[in-house]
């Protein structure tokens, strides 16, 4: 094939291509836009930052059918203008003619592997942290609405709430102020107590995919349900409410990574986000196993548990104590309930609080229960003691006082043994092998068994990445020489009606594309879902190349 015919090809279909294609991708990353758009989060400067941000995303799109197209344009102006029939008749061969698209699909094919693999993973991720809000706005914005904002156990209402700066010295990413708090504190879907405030102060911090909010409210009027209703009050004064645990919207899922990522992520599954929040699932039921162990063995043994607590004291300032506790060991009332039995010398059990040297009050009940509150791992897990029908003795006062309530609670009772800090370093097969120790057998397969589906969701889903990628770069050389061969063979058609059978099977092609891709993210019980899922997905392609070779034979005949 002479040069100057092959660079005259090639240069008319780099000129469709450069106009289709910017077309296409402009279309495309607005339409992308439409749903964040209409979500309202998204105003005018970054409506137009997530459109630019699109752009390279979208040429995994827009390319296939801009390559199609202008393979259709210019092979079919060139049939019409009887230029192929000329070069037929001078001695260049049909696949001659076909030799600059097939080179120019070839060059689209590279490059959007590459783009698709080292490029389009950090615009999707920059797109989709566009177009979300953070999590104090999240919070902001349900306030003003008056809605509240709620974990399993906190409910948290407000009449008003805006974002202030974070003071000086406190470790927090964003502060949140709050204008006359409720707060709700429920177990099971009963409420266990409620608190009140003039004002709080939220504080966020990120932490890898997750975000604690550490509310603190000032003014606060605590109080604590009775089992037959009413309330008693506790105390006011500044009062830290539990902490709440919320997941980033952003994750660095593998649509967000690169195939270097990729590959580092499938030899090490444990890196994952997904996946090590159901490792810690395990560490965390491991660490409730441990922690009521190490109860049951000291009660057990001495007959008493010291532990260490913040409570409130005369200044309402939080100070640290010693708690000891004396009972006869714990029973399981549930997985998540622990009783105090009574110790083996009879008599209530025992909660002694003590300031330095001095005991300050004691709590005396023969209904005690403990409740562990295990956070965001590597914190060591705490106890909520809870006594039922107790006798509060103030100790610090002559002569001693006492009062008698239905129900008092204490909150974040530690012990001193390290637990999460052995358990961090353990991988999963390692943690499953020590955790059989707790004989637990039900549990833990269980655990075990969802960490294992989580990795063989990622495996597939990551196997599914990275042959979409490529089976979708492929499509812009097969679709290209479709369109071409289609062209040639259609040259008394209109050019649209050319396009139009060569749409189809591409359409058809992307299709099929994400159809095997979601066929090899099922982890359902479908026998070889992966490799059936392959062969779907590449044979959109090979259905394309094999048309291109019947057309192209048909051609060569006539």
């Amino acid at each position: 094939m002479p040069l100057l015919l092959f660079w005259y090809i090639l240069r008319d279909l780099l000129k469709v291509l450069a106009i289709s294609t910017a077309v296409l991708v402009t279309i495309i990353s607005f339409g992308a836009a439409i749903r964040p758009l209409s979500d309202g989060t998204l105003g005018p400067v970054a409506l137009l930052k997530f459109i630019f941000l699109a752009m390279p995303p979208m040429l995994q799109f827009a390319l296939p059918f801009s390559a199609a197209f202008s393979a259709t344009m210019v092979y079919h102006r060139m049939s019409s203008d009887n230029e192929i029939a000329a070069c037929a008749a001078s001695g260049v061969s049909y696949p001659q003619l076909l030799l600059p698209a097939a080179t120019l699909g070839v060059v689209l094919t590279i490059s959007l592997s590459l783009i698709s693999n080292y490029v389009s993973p950090a615009f999707w991720e920059a797109m989709a942290r566009t177009s979300s809000r953070s999590v104090a706005d999240v919070v902001v914005g349900r306030i003003s609405r008056g809605e509240p904002v709620q974990t399993d156990t906190v409910t948290l209402f407000a009449r008003n709430a805006q974002r202030i700066d974070v003071p000086e010295g406190r470790d927090a990413d964003a502060a949140i102020w709050l204008d006359r708090v409720l707060a709700v504190n429920s177990n099971k879907g009963e409420i266990v107590s409620t608190q009140t405030g003039r004002q709080c102060i939220i504080y966020l911090k990120h932490v890898g995919n997750m975000t604690v909010i550490s509310p603190i409210m000032d003014q606060a009027r605590m109080f604590q349900v009775k089992e037959e209703g009413g309330q008693t009050r506790l105390r006011i004064g500044e009062a830290t409410l539990p902490d709440l645990v919320v997941e980033d919207e952003i994750e660095r899922s593998p649509r967000f990574m690169d195939v270097g990522r990729l590959n580092a992520v499938y030899k090490a599954p444990e890196t994952y986000s997904r996946v090590s929040r159901k490792i810690d699932e395990l560490r965390r039921w491991m660490t409730q196993r441990e922690l009521f162990r190490i109860v049951d063995q000291r009660l057990r043994e001495s007959g008493s548990i010291r532990f260490t607590v913040s409570l409130l004291d005369q200044h309402n300032k939080l100070t640290t104590s010693q708690a000891e506790l004396r009972g006869g060991g714990l029973t399981e009332l549930d997985a998540m309930t622990w009783s105090v039995l009574p110790p083996a010398s009879g008599g209530p059990c025992r909660l002694t609080i003590v300031q330095g040297i001095t005991q300050t009050v004691a709590f005396e009940s023969m209904q005690v229960r403990l409740r562990p509150r295990i956070r965001l791992l590597p914190e060591e897990p705490t106890l909520d003691i809870e006594f039922t029908n107790v006798n509060q003795i103030a100790l610090d006062t002559t002569p001693t006082r006492s009062r008698q309530f239905e129900r008092q609670t204490l909150s974040n009772l530690r012990v001193d043994s390290p637990i999460v800090r052995a358990l961090q370093g353990q991988p999963a097969r390692q943690l499953v092998q020590t955790a059989r120790q707790y004989g637990d057998d039900v549990t833990l397969k269980r655990l075990d068994q969802a960490i294992g589906n989580e990795v063989v969701r990622l495996k597939r889903n990551i196997v599914a990445r990275i042959h979409e990628r490529t089976a979708m770069s492929v499509s812009c050389l097969v679709m290209m020489l479709l369109g071409s061969i289609l062209a040639i063979m259609m040259r008394n058609a209109l050019p649209l009606t050319v396009y139009f059978w060569s749409f189809i099977p591409a359409i058809l092609g992307l299709v099929v594309i994400s159809s095997g891709a979601d066929v090899v993210n099922d982890v359902s019980q479908v026998s070889h879902a992966d490799i059936l899922g392959l062969v779907v997905m590449w044979s959109g392609n090979l259905i394309m190349a094999v048309l291109s070779l019947a057309f192209l034979r048909r051609v060569m005949r006539n």
